[in-house]
């Protein structure tokens, strides 16, 4: 028997391993779009999109509750300035009503002295009457002191007169 020859030809290990690279990019890339296609599936779901639904219902519920408690909040604010405002309106009205009293008073008082003034001026008229009269009686008489007696008052003459100044003085102090 001849000899076999039994050779092989020296194949390049980067083509083997090229063709089974080439193969595993193509099957990588095959998984890949078999992915991409079931995700695009999914998202496009009516799970998915009531998912996504729900979710901004509850973003916007959150935002209308947060909207809600700034409003309540001012709302409280606005009832404590308007409590305090209403309590000072009833301390001012009370304050005012003291006042109204007061004036009052004082009204019923300045009355009262401007009478009294009104009394005195007529009495210090009449006794300025009688002073005038006594003076002309005690000239018809020829009394020779009718100058040192005529600048001289009488005592009631004279008490009218203080009592006039001393209302005047009470009025104006």
């Amino acid at each position: 028997m001849a000899p076999t020859f039994y050779h092989h030809f020296p194949v390049p290990m980067d083509d083997k391993w090229g063709k089974a690279r080439v193969g595993g990019v193509l099957l990588l890339l095959l998984l890949v779009m078999a992915l991409g296609v079931a995700l695009i599936i999914i998202v496009n779901s009516k799970a998915c999109k009531d998912g996504l639904e729900v979710q901004k219902e509850g973003q916007n519920a959150t935002h209308l509750k947060r909207q809600l408690t700034q409003a309540q909040e001012g709302f409280w604010e606005a009832q404590a300035q308007a409590d305090a405002c209403n309590h000072t309106v009833v301390n001012l009205t009370a304050s005012l009503e003291v006042e109204k009293a007061q004036g009052q008073k004082k009204q019923a008082l300045v009355e009262e002295l401007e009478e009294e003034i009104k009394k005195l001026n007529q009495k210090l008229q009449e006794k300025m009457a009688e002073v005038e009269q006594l003076r002309k009686e005690k000239e018809a008489r020829g009394n020779s002191h009718t100058s040192s007696s005529s600048t001289t008052l009488s005592p009631s003459v004279a008490a009218g007169l203080l009592q006039l100044l001393g209302l005047i003085m009470a009025v104006l102090l």
